[in-house]
């Protein structure tokens, strides 16, 4: 069960490039419906920089430890 586990892929976020160093757009996975919903960044723009996009991805997903368990701030 755990290699099937490992080989499933696990949606979260999506970076989608627009030609620019400035030009991504980052979506977060839903499975209640299956699909990538667009994200605002932190500057109210729908499009920044890939490090925007991590920053912005990292304040809203929980960190989880390696046993699949949220882990304490």
């Amino acid at each position: 069960m755990i290699e099937r586990l490992r080989k499933t892929p696990l949606h979260l976020v999506r970076l989608r490039y627009f030609g620019g160093d400035e030009r991504w757009s980052l979506a977060y996975f839903t499975y209640s419906n299956e699909r990538y919903t667009p994200c605002v960044f932190h500057s109210g723009s729908f499009k920044g920089t890939p490090e925007e996009a991590f920053d912005t991805g990292a304040t809203h997903l929980p960190m989880l430890k390696a046993d699949g368990k949220k882990a304490k701030p």
